[in-house]
């Protein structure tokens, strides 16, 4: 399954997840990392190549 723009739905919800992580980061509301961040979005670059 695919959402609207062509992104299978795993690597969807794990993008979303990413961006309100981030979002948190930004405002002060969740004290992770940078190294975090990056480190996460390898993982979720990962996992969307394994799908594929």
């Amino acid at each position: 399954m695919f959402n609207s723009q062509g992104v299978p739905h795993q690597q969807g919800r794990a993008a979303d997840d990413l961006t309100a992580r981030l979002y948190k980061m930004q405002f002060g509301t969740n004290r992770c990392t940078w190294d975090w961040f990056i480190g996460c979005w390898d993982k979720v670059k990962a996992e969307a190549h394994e799908l594929l």
